[in-house]
């Protein structure tokens, strides 16, 4: 009888050895994609959910923001706009120290000298005598505030222990779960320095801390204001004294107590920005859209309650798993036959799987439990194929007919990389093109609406072929409007050469284009067109509905203000000035003007694309010089230089609408000069 029973399970363990082939290669292949992670990812991820609570954080932890507020009554007030000066900084730490502060952590880095030096060293010397401020710096780069000879002749002030590495370390999903306290912000604002890696235990997100706890997440415009008035006190007092950290340091001890209240006495803040235009985004288990600095204060506050997430166990499980899966495969050998039968076996390893994981977490550590799921669908799924072969033949055929409606490019890009699909993208430098018809709306009231569809048909399918002609990629059509993207989503080496490439090729179409519009309907066309490049945010833009991959930015208004802007100077491309370095001579251009556009306050150097440099004519040459010199000397405010080259430029191009129009501003500017000459030409239309 014994050796019957051995025979039998020698049998059934030889049987098994191809079904344990296939699961040990499955679950490799799969630890391999991936799948093993993302699924403890999103179990941790909502065990996170599940245990978050804002009354949870240490409540001597405070945040200010600076908020949208605080930048729209800053702008309203002194004319301040996103980045602040280093002042408007400097009176944020001096309002926050004099209200108590006893560590004030700032996540804003200083890695950039600014234009005004003075302003540097002024945050510099009220950054460090403000005890318990921490300095920001990056791994790639050293805050500049306290170089090394700063922090030598201010040694009392222990400057170089509250310098600290802003580290974001997301996981391979984007979210952020991990924390090196090695040298960090958390760190720094600590008592007892922690030091190594721990997962982080999210207890809220900055939208549910105000929700519940509003009196811990503060705006950061009224510190600004109570920071202004102390320092005005000190400039008034100190003179220069006011830039040596030392001496300002001990007139800040001197200042007796005001009326400014001590809300903060004792609290650890932590200093970050959540106002659009600050990019300062994270993505965390509660929130994919989070500012940074809940990054770091999430970590003090694990550390100061000691309720961070151990990282151990989790590759030490990998042995016993495959040892579980050999075992199910010997011993469940055909009694697993039914659908029944297969869940409750399937059902009864994951929940235990997951009380397992579960429990210890809430212990304060983290054990994987993917691969034991994993393996165990893996095996019980082989032990029951040949029950399910059929069922097996209908999902198969279920992912065959859903292929069908999705291109095969798309479900290969989500195979590859779901993420894609998300909200969101990443910030690149691309090239922009907008070409828009001149007077179509005038024309398009003398149509008939089959004449005005065939035109604007005609028309835009025959200028946008020149975008994919070269590598572009054709965003949308806006009425008669064209926008076309170039270098992304796929890389484009020369995105500004080809824009402009196509731009031309454009324009020159168009004039065979007007011959056919003239015969059949007695119209003619006129484009024009604008280029522009400059970093963007490239992704797709959208609700989870609907998404449309584009470009957002101010480069990309840039490009369209850019295109409207020819109107005034009766030109047909304009580009620039970041498209014209990168063309590097391989187009003929002319500049065009110093211009400000609306709603703008720096101004940009635009030119106009005249054509192919290889191609161009003597003649063509000549003009362009002629009139190239004339704006150099019409910059530099030698109006009466400037006019006799203009009026060259006139006699070999009388027609030119550009030309005639600097002639007049140069006949202008002479009966009457200008005061305060820099160039710029303010356009007040779009």
């Amino acid at each position: 009888m014994v050796m019957i029973r051995i025979r039998k399970w020698s049998k059934e363990i030889l049987g098994t050895l191809p079904w344990l082939s296939v699961v040990v290669v499955v679950f490799l292949l799969l630890k391999m994609a991936g799948l093993n992670a993302l699924l403890d990812r999103a179990f941790l991820d909502g065990l996170m959910r599940w245990q978050a609570s804002p009354s949870n954080l240490p409540p001597d932890g405070m945040l200010v923001m600076i908020d949208e507020d605080s930048i729209t009554r800053l702008n309203v007030r002194n004319g301040q706009r996103w980045p602040w000066s280093r002042d408007e900084f400097a009176a944020l730490v001096v309002g926050l120290h004099r209200a108590g502060a006893k560590h004030i952590v700032l996540d804003l880095t200083f890695l950039e000298t600014s234009e005004d030096a003075m302003q540097d060293s002024l945050l510099a010397a009220y950054t460090a005598a403000c005890e318990g401020v921490v300095l920001a710096e990056t791994t790639q780069k050293e805050q500049i505030l306290w170089t090394p000879r700063f922090r030598e002749d201010n040694a009392m002030l222990n400057l170089a222990q509250r310098i600290a590495t802003a580290r974001h370390e997301p996981d391979s999903d984007g979210v952020m779960r991990q924390y090196d306290y090695t040298h960090s912000l958390a760190s720094a604002a600590l008592d007892a320095t922690p030091s190594g890696r721990m997962r982080l235990r999210w207890h809220a997100s900055l939208n549910a801390l105000s929700h519940d706890f509003p009196e811990r997440v503060l705006s950061a415009y009224p510190f600004i204001l109570r920071g202004e008035v102390v320092m005005k006190q000190l400039s008034n007092k100190m003179g220069d004294a006011e830039f040596d950290a030392t001496r300002l340091h001990a007139a800040l001890q001197e200042l007796p107590r005001d009326s400014f209240g001590d809300e903060l006495a004792g609290k650890t803040v932590f200093v970050g920005a959540n106002a659009s235009g600050t990019f300062d985004v994270k993505s965390t288990p509660l929130s994919r859209i989070e500012p940074g600095v809940m990054y770091h204060y999430t970590a003090w506050a694990n550390a100061v309650q000691g309720d961070g997430i151990r990282i151990q166990g989790e590759k030490a499980w990998q042995g016993l798993v495959l040892a579980l899966v050999v075992m199910l495969l010997i011993f469940e050998q055909g009694r697993y036959r039914s659908a029944v039968g297969l869940f409750i076996g399937v059902g009864l390893m994951i929940v235990l799987g997951l009380c397992f994981s579960a429990f210890m977490f809430v212990r304060g550590a983290w054990f994987p439990v993917a691969d034991t799921l994993l393996a165990t669908l893996l095996s019980l799924g082989l032990v029951s194929i040949r029950a399910w072969r059929t069922e097996g033949e209908r999902k198969r055929e279920v992912q065959r007919l859903f292929g069908n409606y999705v291109s095969p490019h798309v479900l290969k890009e989500l195979t590859l990389n779901p993420e894609s699909v998300r909200l969101g993208g990443e910030r690149k430098e691309l090239s922009v093109y907008f070409s828009d018809l001149a007077g179509f709306t005038e024309m398009s009231e003398k149509l008939t609406p089959e004449q005005l569809l065939d035109i604007i048909n005609t028309y835009l399918s025959e200028m946008s072929g020149f975008i994919i002609k070269n590598e572009g990629y054709l965003d949308k059509f806006i009425g008669d409007a064209i926008m076309g993207v170039f270098g992304a989503p796929v890389p484009l080496e020369k995105h500004a050469l080809a824009a402009c490439t196509a731009a031309l090729q454009s324009r020159d179409h168009l004039i065979e284009l007007n011959r056919i519009m003239q015969r059949n309907h007695s119209v003619s066309l006129h484009a024009r067109i604008g280029v522009n490049t400059g970093l963007m945010v490239v992704g797709n833009v959208g609700s989870a509905d609907k998404i449309n991959y584009t470009v957002v930015g101010d480069a990309v208004n840039l490009a369209s203000r850019l295109e409207g802007a020819n109107k005034e100077y009766g030109t047909t491309i304009l580009i620039g000035a970041r498209t014209h370095e990168l063309l590097d001579g391989a187009m003929l251009t002319r500049p065009v003007d110093l211009l400000r556009v609306k709603g703008k306050r720096e101004s940009v150097q635009t030119y106009e694309v005249l054509g192919f440099a290889a191609t161009a004519t003597v003649e063509q040459r000549g003009n362009a010089a002629t009139f190239t010199r004339g704006y150099e000397l019409y910059l530099r405010g030698d109006f009466s230089g400037a006019l006799t080259e203009f009026e060259i430029a006139k006699r070999i191009n009388s027609e030119d609408m550009l030309t005639a129009l600097y002639v007049n501003r140069c006949r202008e500017f002479m009966e009457h000069p200008p005061a305060n000459w820099d160039g710029v030409f303010i356009m007040t239309k779009k």
